[in-house]
């Protein structure tokens, strides 16, 4: 209590002033709270808290860890509220001249995890200001009309959804605090604010159409199967009844009328401004709770969901008992007959007197809907969905993975186990039903409810869009969000920035851009610590969802006000996002707007690598192969020596561009670098790892029907800030690991030749520069990248690039194969570092001439301080700058790039091998 009512200022107490606190900062403080957890020991009469004072432990399974609640800095919170609340606001007011008052009290904005109700008092607030505007007669807003607007607003416009429901109090008591009006009671908003899980239920009840998805008995752990199988064969014969009924034309019921509808109608239009109103008002809304929830549509609705959510498991219960009414969520009591299917379903939707079977089934799957704080959307706020959706959805919900976490767990209820780890840890957990029967019950129920909740969302078919490979809470609620803004509404709300680059997210994010639901994306690194409690290299962004021709975008700012500097913001529209990402349609992250106009110019000048969407989408007959030998699984394969039959095999460390000896092995299993004098012996050879047998890398390779005495590969692993991104090689016939993933092309050797020069040069390590977003260079980018196709090349072009490639790499009498098959009889070429240097910097400012670039253009790419000055947000090549300033005393690529294209671009320069 003393720290609840003093603070600390170096040593001097001073008063906590409660009375002047903010309802934000309350909300900050409820939100903190939830990292407490209570550790009491009744023995020594000592209250504490885990992690705190003499109380040790992890804090991990805190509430606020689990529920995601974190505090969003009010400058993320005025920034949603511009890109997303206030067009809505213009939008109303510029239809609606004749009535803009009741226009604006027609907006409906909801929070789906609106934790103490930060986002709706912000947005409450806006929509005041407007409000209290457009009612002063001569311009001027005194406080007491703007504090009856707010008031108004809250009991009117704001919405909010949470599964905790002290979070759903807090919020209540927010609006309460800030909407308060001298002489009036407080505002009725129970029918506004509601506790529930925003992700379990159904968003839109059509899908009761479809019946129950066999998917909801397809058996998890704790399951029986054979209850299972029957279920799902039950199941198949309540959706064959469900499609005759429904063909028939004959269906009693209406699935877009919802029970009481009118009455909450009438419900939102009672006055409030006394406390018999308010009394009223509550009534009135219970009547419609109680009227709603004996509804035919929501009895099914929870039939629905409750398959998915009830253990599937033999048990004892008589499902005519009213006991099966006191079953609780996962309870291993739930006996198959109680679980409910399709014919359930028909039962209740097209019978007028199901039968005690129906009853006892409808019995338990609202228990376990009541117990999971199922959330019906079109049920909860029937009045908004009837008009289409809400207007507004604002929200930073929560970025947690969906899945069990036993240290999180086992942190509150027996750290002893938390605080374990590997085998250990598992072994505990296994000895918990001789040791503690009722833990190992809890641990039991919750793994079933974490399974069954994932089971929902994969397979109910609400989330079409992004419940794709590991699930975590922020694609779902990027979804749902989605789904709950009206067609002319908007939705902003903060997630992870892998909702736009990852492979995970890519259906969600093509349907937004390709439909034209994308209005903006601002990236911001958390590197300034704007979530203090959250990793500084995340990366997280503000999304804005509506109607919108092009999207704009902020990549790469650390800071909010970044996001209002005009050089970082470019715009794309969907052709543009087919243009660059046509495989995935996923967001390429561009700096500035000069990045993103280098690169559409780029796309423009040449075709991606491999098209998936054409016939023809693939010139160069490129097949990938994930190396020849995987550096684990095929380990039982390898060998410490050489033997007479046995060859190198090479790992993505060992290459670098146009260098296939970058890197050997030393005896005692370390690696390093080649020097210079073994680089200059054609005769050396590094040496591996491991060894492989020859005759093993033959039947692989003819497998794959490759023939050549040569492979061409490149290295996995990489990052957009390392000197070079693209490491590509050509290398001997030799085994190849798994890190070095093989490219194979039908085209003849000289073209080979220049598809590995065109992969190596400034110009295509630009584009991965934007396009690679994590440390792996997978197939996927690969295939995106602007590569130039075969016939674009000329014989001449081939004359001027195939020879500096064959000098680039011939230096070692291994790759002998290699120059011969691209005409050339002679020894290894010299390995001078300096020819080297320019013979790169020719092939560089010949692909950039290739790519159709300008002087300037090339300038940019190599370092875009040199044409836009130094405070400019981009970055290319800065770590192989910042490497040559230290080696040579200058930035050598750069001035030998420009002097090689200079050379290109003089009168008399002819294309001269």
């Amino acid at each position: 209590m003393q720290h609840l009512r003093w603070s600390n200022h170096s040593g001097s107490l001073a008063p906590v002033d409660y009375r002047n606190m903010g309802s934000e900062e309350l909300g900050s403080v409820y939100e903190s709270l939830l990292e407490l957890v209570p550790d009491i020991d009744l023995l020594a009469r000592k209250f504490g808290f885990i992690g705190m004072g003499d109380s040790e432990g992890s804090t991990a399974g805190n509430a606020r860890k689990l529920t995601g609640s974190y505090y969003t800095p009010d400058a993320l919170v005025q920034e949603l509220i511009r890109s997303a609340l206030d067009p809505v606001i213009e939008q109303r007011l510029a239809a609606s001249p004749a009535q803009p008052v009741e226009a604006l009290l027609a907006i409906r904005v909801i929070d789906p995890a609106c934790g103490s109700g930060h986002f709706l008092l912000a947005a409450a607030r806006r929509l005041a200001e407007q409000l209290a505007q457009l009612r002063a007669t001569d311009g001027a807003v005194q406080p007491q009309d703007y504090r009856h607007a707010l008031r108004e607003v809250i009991a009117r416009c704001i919405f909010g959804v949470d599964r905790n429901p002290m979070a759903i109090e807090l919020a209540r008591t927010a609006l309460w605090l800030e909407g308060f009006e001298e002489g009036r009671p407080l505002s009725f908003l129970d029918h506004h604010l509601q506790v529930g899980d925003a992700l379990l239920g159904l968003t839109d009840l059509k899908a009761l159409e479809h019946g129950i998805p066999k998917e909801a008995f397809k058996p998890l752990s704790g399951d029986d199967k054979a209850a299972c199988k029957a279920l799902t064969q039950a199941n198949a014969h309540g959706l064959k009844q469900l499609e005759r009924e429904l063909h028939s034309n004959l269906v009693p019921f209406d699935l877009q009328r919802i029970d009481g509808l009118e009455g909450l109608r009438q419900l939102e239009a009672l006055p409030q401004d006394t406390p018999p109103e308010i009394t009223a008002k509550e009534a009135a809304y219970h009547a419609f709770l109680h009227q709603a929830q004996d509804s035919r549509i929501a009895q099914a609705a929870d039939l629905l969901v409750g398959a998915f959510l009830l253990p599937k498991v033999e048990g004892t219960q008589d499902t005519g008992m009213n006991a099966t009414a006191e079953l609780t969520l996962f309870a291993p009591l739930a006996s198959p007959p109680a679980i409910p299917t399709s014919q359930t379903l028909w039962l209740g939707l097209f019978t007028e007197t199901p039968g005690s079977a129906y009853q006892a089934q409808r019995a338990a799957a609202h228990a376990a809907c009541v117990e999971a704080r199922v959330l019906h959307w079109p049920l909860a706020f029937p009045q908004v969905f009837a008009a289409g959706g809400f207007d507004c959805v604002l929200g930073n919900p929560p970025w947690e993975v969906s899945q069990m976490g036993e240290e999180e767990f086992f942190t509150t209820r027996a750290p002893h186990i938390a605080q374990q780890a590997g085998d250990k840890r598992k072994q505990a957990i296994a000895a918990l039903p001789e040791t503690d029967p009722r833990l190992w019950a809890a641990y039991v129920s919750e793994s079933q409810r974490i399974a069954a909740s994932n089971n929902f969302y994969r397979e109910s078919g609400r989330f079409a869009l992004s419940a794709v490979g590991k699930l975590n809470t922020y694609p779902l609620f990027a979804e749902t969000m989605s789904q709950l803004v009206a067609p002319q509404g908007r939705a902003g709300f903060i997630v992870p920035t892998g909702i736009a680059t990852d492979d995970s997210t890519k259906a969600f994010f093509a349907h937004i851009t390709q439909n034209a639901r994308l209005v903006s994306l601002y990236d911001i690194e958390n590197r300034e610590r704007l979530f203090p409690a959250v990793d500084s290299r995340m990366k997280f962004c503000l999304l804005t969802l509506g109607q919108a021709e092009q999207a704009e975008f902020v990549c790469f700012a650390t800071q909010v006000s970044q996001l209002a500097d005009p050089r970082r913001r470019f715009r794309l529209t969907p052709d543009e996002f087919r243009l660059l990402n046509p495989n995935t349609l996923t967001c390429p992250v561009f700096r500035s707007a000069r990045d993103a106009e280098l690169t559409q110019k780029l796309y423009r000048a040449a075709p991606v690598l491999i098209d998936d969407n054409r016939p023809d989408g693939n010139p160069w007959g490129i097949r990938f192969s994930q190396g020849l030998f995987n550096m684990t699984s095929d380990s039982h394969l390898f060998a410490d020596a050489p033997g007479a039959d046995r060859v190198p095999l090479f790992e993505a460390k060992m290459i670098h561009q146009f260098d296939h000896r970058w890197a050997t092995y030393t005896p005692d299993g370390n690696s390093r670098d080649v020097t210079l004098a073994e680089h200059r012996d054609p005769d050396f050879t590094v040496t591996p790892r491991y060894w492989v047998d020859a005759a093993e890398v033959a039947q692989r390779l003819a497998d794959k029907a490759w023939t050549r005495g040569w492979l061409m590969g490149w290295r996995d692993i990489t990052n957009a800030t390392n000197e070079r991104t693209v490491i590509a090689a050509v290398v001997p016939r030799v085994g190849v690991g798994h890190t070095m993933p093989l490219f194979m092309t039908a085209q003849e050797p000289q073209l080979a030749a220049a598809l590995l020069a065109n992969f190596s040069v400034v110009v295509l390590d630009f584009i991965a520069r934007v396009k690679v977003g994590g440390t792996h260079l997978t197939y996927g980018y690969l295939k995106q990248f602007p590569i130039l196709p075969p016939d674009r090349y000329t014989a001449a072009d081939l004359a001027y690039i195939v020879p500096r490639v064959l000098e680039l790499t011939y230096t070692a009498r291994d790759l002998q194969a290699w120059a011969q098959d691209l005409g050339f009889d002679g020894p290894p070429y010299a390995f001078d570092p300096d020819r080297r240097a320019l013979l790169r910097a020719e092939l560089d400012a010949y692909y950039a001439h290739l790519y159709g670039l300008t002087r300037d253009e090339l300038r940019y790419l190599l370092d875009p301080s040199d044409i836009m000055g130094d405070d400019y947000p981009s970055e290319t090549f800065r770590v192989l700058q910042k490497n040559e300033m230290r080696e040579f005393g200058e930035y050598r690529t750069q001035r030998l790039v420009l002097a090689a294209w200079d050379h290109i671009e003089s009168p008399r320069w002819t294309r001269l091998p």
